[in-house]
């Protein structure tokens, strides 16, 4: 883990993870955000740290998320539309919405399109953030399929974590 994101051992503070996902969707739904779609991405940031990737868990990001909502960075109730579609691909528009709720509908439907061709692809513009991106390809990996997620992102010095 990076340096900088690392607490040291006094400072650290433990909270069960049910409580954390209580807090942390809370905070969402303060922002706007569908109770539903706060609930998703607070499991994306909640199970990034489990996961001990704590750079894209609540410590790190929901901060960043919040700001990004209260600037008009990150739109707190997008619509995400299909702007193109094939039988193995689609192409989504996520309205400047949080990429770590719109990871997962992008992938279900990858999923459910290599489920009828074999193969499928989704690319999803015009979103925000994805943040701990291997969140998605386990999705497809718990499905007993093989999922892989790539962003192209100018923000956050273009780094991508698993």
């Amino acid at each position: 883990m990076l340096e900088r994101f690392r607490v040291r051992p006094e400072d650290e503070v433990r909270v069960q993870h049910d409580d954390l996902r209580a807090t942390v969707a809370a905070i969402f739904e303060a922002m706007g955000v569908p109770p539903d779609e706060a609930a998703e991405a607070t499991d994306v940031l909640v199970t990034a740290d489990l996961r001990g990737v704590e750079t894209h868990g609540v410590s790190n990001m929901l901060r960043t998320y919040v700001a990004g909502y209260r600037d008009g960075a990150i739109n707190p109730r997008p619509t995400l539309t299909m702007v193109r579609e094939r039988h193995g691909t689609a192409t989504l528009d996520g309205d400047r919405g949080l990429g770590i709720v719109h990871g997962r509908r992008a992938m279900e439907l990858a999923m459910a399109k290599a489920a009828n061709v074999g193969m499928g692809v989704v690319s999803l513009r015009n979103s925000r953030h994805l943040g701990a991106i291997g969140h998605f390809a386990r999705i497809a990996a718990d499905a007993n399929m093989v999922g892989m997620c790539m962003s192209a992102s100018g923000g956050l010095r273009g780094r991508v974590v698993p």
